[in-house]
């Protein structure tokens, strides 16, 4: 369904949980060894060790709380009692889809310190929740999810949770996919908060364990005394008051251990302690909206752990919180992932998720509602916009309800609501428009370059660019996974179209960022992505980043190494105020109600304009430039482009170590967005270049020149619904969305309307388990919402779902109005639940109710104590049907039809419910079946070829006939003179033990042949019947294994008018098995006639084929006789004439040295006569040819010394000159050379 992830943890984690499991065997084994000599108890379970149960007969027989052959995971409910434990998920690593709760309850009520030694799950998808009571409805304290703690990593200063009601319930819940190391946690009561279970008040003070307060020693300070006075001795750069129990600083220098540097730029905590006394501080909070209003910082709702105002405000001067009581004739209800601006003294808010819907119930109705707070008089107003400007006509109108947007806004006179998650069209990129003075609200398509909408993104307006930027955010990457974007794009609102600028390598979402001195500040959020491979810390981030939009670049900011505060988080907020970024709130595990405020450095500390401008200075938190005038580093507020240098020119700059604008541009692969980019990029026909293309292609520069199938964002849209918004797009079968293009007058375009096929009900609209999981949806089972695949981390970014499914068996039927409780028959399913509890009926049947509650008792029911069952189930549970044996668990006899160890299923030929005291009924066959589904009644057919949920059909597609539901039998028509094999190997097939055959001959002068084959044992009855006489049988109770019959014509009458017809009938079938059964109707084979047809044919065609090669050889030397006489007619009539060929007398050689005569050409001999052939291309030559003389002057006696010879030689004329007249100067001096005769050359 997602992709998972691994994480790389620490070195030695593997050597603590073998010394762990070592130390259990060890004390195991001691404690066997004190066993009295006369137990004679056998430890040994086979190869298993019992680590958490006792070994019985064999076997471990687990402890409550514990499962697994060795007992060695949790499971279940368990209630710890002890003053002091651990509470682990067992050992190794956690398995896929547990589920276990434990209760810690004391009997005097006091506080419970709980501290996380180990931890590390899944992030986002495993939590471990702790409470604050004795049930899921008590408050919450804390969700862990992620790598919180492991060996050498540790979230800062991870201070115990107390638990002051006297109880705390944990649950751990980890669902169908990946598993990590786990967790273990360690409470005690009669303690003291601690940032280690070891050491109470941190080993830096006394602990009253009456009251859980810690006293302090000299220079320690905080709830658990984990707070230095004068950390690190003020770091050298100050000294420690005493009285006043903190650093004075030197100048130059801040922070709570004076090692910040101020112009270097510096964090600090407000107020200065996080527990101020006698002071209102609300509950923490996260995905809240935050404004700035003069000199004090506005919260608006936000997703809490335990109940707070909805509105409350931060002085920044007083350091005080403020609880800001509304009213007005509507008031909003609670929300998280909304958006909140100012506007004058007017506060609009928008969208996100209620906590509850529009009955009480749960949360999770995403909204489109727009309020307006008057900060002056404290009233809310429920706006009501005019939908004017829908995107694509009337097929996307405003206001959309989404959660995870971003607000921003634009000047004085309107809003803009950019992307977000939609419960009906997923992640939108749409940039919706409020206008203020109007009411006007309008929704604007993707346009410039193509970016898919996001979740929990962060966006911001610049002033001097006057355009918005958007970064980061959780997005799809189909219409089951997600992932996370590192891309950051540029809106301009006049035009409404968007930019590719530089990306960063982090991706996060719920982070924050804020415009501060020509800087886009960007801090924390959740940069884990769903791969596999992750820190595993990086769930919950602090890390800091820096956008520079004059220049395009990114810079990382360095948070303080020492700050006595935690900075990781997500979901929080950030404003600015008085040239400051203040970050409020967020989530780590816990929900903060923190200020901290960074202050930017100070740009004079840089002397020569290469370190104003490069990457250093950026890390300080503000925009440098360099005056050209005074030579002097100004911040970006006192710059003027006329005297001031903004960024580093090509040649000054550092290399970043990032990627070239070149490869860059190659990343991109759709052509607006190519064309709309930071880095000069252009589209070369189907890939993004740099500047300019390879080659001869002409780089396309503008949108309307792109290619229709590389302009589309169709791929870009996973959810149906989003895909069919635009008319060029089509949703198919295989989940992805298609661009389809049509061509008009020669030229390719999208096609303008294509028939679309109904979505049907999007995930959200999908209200129950069973068509929730019917389509590609999780259905959460606690909060009773239906959610898109690759939506579930932003539909629940803080655990909210504490158990989801994509099965269908998993779910139970909820009653109208009721809740998920409601849903569980049984006390086991029940308390997989970490929210409901069963209430027996007293009978001790096991037939009780499940209802929501914790350990006291439910909460809006009444249920007698003694039958409250929370922790536990009766340990009768025959679901109404039968009582336990005496002293046991074991059901009696199952009544009322019903069958199981629990009497939880009907008895064979029956169905229905029986679990919690429901009924069995017979199942109903038309007597063609004995057995049904033992839930939904469907019968199982026992022939083949009778279908239907009471057998009342025959299954005429495959060719069988009859009328079961008025008793007859289903019978498959055989066709003549064909072999038919029915195949019965399938699991349903195991259900037939009939199958029935018919047959009508057609010829009445033939006789009809039958044949059948049975795989494995069964037995046939075959009968006949006719229009004047009833089925009579001619075969009973025959062995089925292979037969074979003839029906003699002369027996029986096969003409029209009797319509004999055959029956077969096949019974007592064990499948699986196959049959075979044919009917034919043909004269009998004459093996004697056959053979003597077959060798008088034959010889027949061997004499033929002898005579046909008598002929081809006759006919063969004709030809060639022929073309003998044809050539010798053409030698006989070649034309003759008269030679005179001159000889000379042959000169004896000399015996005297000659001089040495270079011959400049090879003898050519030259023919008496030429004949040319046809196309001049070749011709008979005759020479005439010396005959050896043997060293004489003459031929011997007897020998002719001339000869005359013909040959067939290729036209000279054709061929190329061989002289080589590369030089002019020989080309002359060889011509002539050439064309002079010699001796020895034939003209």
């Amino acid at each position: 369904m997602r992709a998972g992830m691994e994480y790389q943890y620490f070195g030695f984690k593997f050597r603590k949980k073998l010394i762990f499991i070592l130390v259990i065997l060890l004390l195991y084994i001691h404690a066997g060894q004190t066993k009295t000599d006369g137990s004679n108890v056998d430890h040994k379970c086979g190869d298993n060790l019992c680590i958490n149960g006792d070994c019985i007969d064999g076997n471990c027989t687990c402890y409550a709380g514990w499962k697994g052959p060795s007992c060695q995971l949790c499971g279940g409910r368990v209630r710890l009692t002890e003053p002091e434990g651990v509470i682990t998920h067992g050992i190794g690593n956690y398995s896929i889809d547990m589920q276990c709760t434990w209760l810690i309850d004391g009997a005097d009520n006091r506080t419970i310190q709980l501290y996380v030694d180990d931890f590390a799950t899944e992030c986002g998808w495993d939590h471990v929740y702790i409470y604050d009571g004795d049930s899921v409805y008590s408050n919450l304290l804390a969700v862990y999810s992620g790598m919180v703690q492991l060996d050498k990593f540790a979230t800062h200063n991870l201070t115990s949770l107390e638990a002051k009601s006297g109880s705390a319930y944990v649950h751990f819940y980890s669902d169908a996919a990946y598993n990590m190391t786990g967790f273990k946690i360690t409470y005690k009561y009669h303690s003291c908060p601690s940032i280690s279970s070891a050491l109470n008040c941190s080993g830096n003070g006394a602990c009253d364990p009456e009251s859980g307060l810690c006293t302090c020693n000299a220079g320690w300070g905080g709830r658990a005394c984990s707070e230095p006075h004068c950390p690190r001795d003020c770091s050298g750069h100050g000294e420690c008051d005493q009285q006043r129990h903190r650093c004075r600083c030197h100048r130059g220098y801040r922070g709570s251990d004076c090692s910040q540097l101020e112009e270097e730029g510096f964090w600090e905590l407000l107020p200065p302690s996080p527990y101020p006394p006698s002071k209102y501080v609300p509950a923490g909070r996260a995905s809240h909206a935050a404004i700035i209003k003069g000199d004090s910082i506005w919260l608006f709702g936000g997703e809490s752990f335990t109940p707070t105002a909805f509105v409350v405000k931060y002085d920044i001067n007083g350091g005080v919180w403020e609880e800001i009581h509304t009213s007005g004739s509507q008031v909003p209800k609670g929300r998280y992932g909304h958006s909140a601006v100012l506007r004058g003294d007017n506060v609009y808010m928008y969208g996100g998720v209620r906590y509850e819907d529009d009955v009480g119930k749960y949360g999770g109705a995403i909204t489109h509602e727009l309020w307006a707070l008057d900060t002056t008089t404290k009233q809310w107003e429920l706006k009501h916009v005019r939908s004017e400007g829908c995107y694509r006509g009337d097929v996307v109108c405003g206001p959309l309800a989404v959660v995870g947007h971003s607000a921003v806004v634009i000047g004085d006179d309107r809003m803009l609501v950019l992307f977000g998650h939609s419960p009906v069209y997923g992640y939108v990129n749409y940039v919706q428009t409020y206008h203020f003075g109007t009411g006007k609200w309008s929704v604007h398509g993707s346009q410039g370059a193509l970016l898919k909408g996001s979740y929990g993104h962060s966006s911001v307006w610049d002033p001097h660019s006057r355009l918005v930027y958007v970064y980061g955010g959780h997005l799809s990457d189909n219409i089951a996974t997600y992932s996370l974007s590192n891309l950051l794009h540029s809106l301009d609102p006049e035009t409404m179209k968007w930019k590719r600028l530089s990306p960063v390598d982090s991706s996060r979402f719920l982070h924050s960022a804020v415009y501060l001195d020509g800087l886009v500040l960007v801090f924390g959020g959740n940069t884990h992505n769903d791969t596999s491979y992750s820190q595993g810390a990086r769930c919950y981030s602090q890390s800091f980043l820096a956008y520079d939009p004059a220049c395009d670049r990114w810079h990382t900011l360095r948070p303080p190494a020492h700050f006595p505060h935690d900075l990781s988080r997500y979901g929080h907020a950030s404003v600015t105020y008085a040239e400051s970024m203040y970050v409020v709130g967020g989530y780590n595990g816990r929900t903060f109600s923190d200020v901290i405020r960074f202050t930017p450095g100070q740009c004079r500390g840089y002397s020569s304009k290469k370190s104003c401008l490069g990457a250093t200075s950026a890390t300080i938190g503000v925009k440098c430039t360099w005056n050209r005038k005074t030579r002097t580093c100004e911040p970006f507020s006192q710059a003027s482009s006329k005297t001031h240098d903004i960024c580093l020119d090509d040649g000054e700059e550092e290399d970043a170590g990032g990627p070239s604008p070149a490869e860059w541009c190659a990343e991109i692969t759709s052509c607006p967005t190519c064309i709309h980019s930071r880095h000069d990029c252009v589209w070369c026909g189907s890939s993004c270049a740099h500047q300019k293309c390879k080659g001869i292609v002409k780089p396309i520069t503008s949108d309307d020149q792109c290619q229709p199938s590389h302009a589309s964002n169709c791929n870009l849209l996973h959810n149906c619904h989003a895909c069919h918004t635009e008319s060029y797009c089509k949703w198919e079968h295989d989940h992805k969305c298609y661009t389809y293009i049509q061509t008009k007058a020669n030229k390719t375009q999208m096609a303008s309307q294509i028939p679309q096929a109904p979505c049907g009900p999007s995930c959200s609209e999908r209200t129950t388990c069973a068509n929730c999981t019917a389509a590609s949806c999780m259905w959460c089972i606690n909060k009773m919402r239906c959610v898109e695949n690759n939506a579930y981390v932003a539909s629940f970014p803080y655990g909210q779902c504490m158990e989801w499914t994509t099965q269908k068996p998993k779910c139970d039927a909820i009653p109208p109005g009721g809740f998920s409780c409601n849903a569980h028959k049984t006390c086991e399913r029940c308390q997989e639940d970490p929210g409901c509890g069963w209430c027996d009926n007293g009978s001790g049947t096991g037939v009780g109710t499940c209802l929501r509650g914790g350990f006291a008792g439910p909460t809006n029911a009444t249920c007698p104590k003694k039958r409250w069952n929370f922790l536990s189930c009766p340990p009768c549970q025959c679901n109404g049907h039968s009582t336990c044996y005496v002293g046991n668990s074991t059901c009696m006899p199952c009544g009322d039809l019903t069958a199981g160890e629990h009497c939880h299923i009907c008895q064979q030929g029956f169905f229905g419910d029986p679990v919690n005291g429901g009924s069995c009924q017979p199942c109903d066959c038309n007597n063609h079946g004995t057995d049904c589904h033992p839930e939904t009644g469907k019968c199982y057919c026992n022939t083949k070829g009778i279908v239907g949920d009471r057998c009342d059909r025959c299954d005429k597609h495959n060719k069988f006939l009859g009328d079961p539901a008025n008793g007859e039998d289903c019978f498959y028509n055989l066709a003549l003179d064909f072999q038919f094999t029915f195949n019965m190997t399938k699991p349903e097939d195991l259900h037939f033990k009939r199958i029935n055959f018919m047959n009508r001959p057609i010829r009445d002068d033939l006789n009809t042949d039958f044949r059948i084959t049975c795989s494995e044992p069964a037995k046939i009855n075959i009968t006949v019947k006719t229009v004047l006489d009833p089925e009579r049988v001619i075969l009973s109770d025959f062995n089925c294994t292979e037969y074979e019959h003839t029906f003699a014509q002369s027996e029986y009458n096969f003409d029209a008018a009797h319509n004999t017809t055959f029956y077969v009938y096949v019974y007592e079938l064990r499948p699986p098995l196959f049959v075979q059964v044919a009917f034919s109707q043909h004269p009998r084979l004459n093996l004697r006639q056959f053979f003597i047809t077959f060798s008088t044919c034959f010889l027949l065609l061997l004499v033929i084929a002898a005579l046909l090669w008598k002929i081809k050889q006759k006919y063969d030397n004709y030809r060639r006789r022929q073309r003998l006489f044809v050539e010798m007619e053409q030698m006989a009539s070649r034309p003759y004439a008269q030679v005179l060929l001159e000889l000379s007398r042959r000169v004896p050689p000399s015996t005297a040295p000659q001089p040495a005569v270079r011959r400049r050409h090879r003898p050519v001999p030259c023919p008496i006569v030429l004949e040319q052939c046809a196309g001049n291309r070749a011709a008979l030559i005759t020479v005439v040819i010396e005959g050896p003389t043997g060293g004489h002057q003459f031929a011997p006696a007897g020998v002719s010394g001339i000869n005359v010879g013909t040959a067939l030689v290729a036209d000279g004329s054709s061929r190329k000159d061989s002289v080589d007249r590369s030089h002019k100067a020989d080309s002359r001096k060889a011509l002539k050379t050439t064309l002079t005769p010699g001796s020895d050359v034939c003209v």
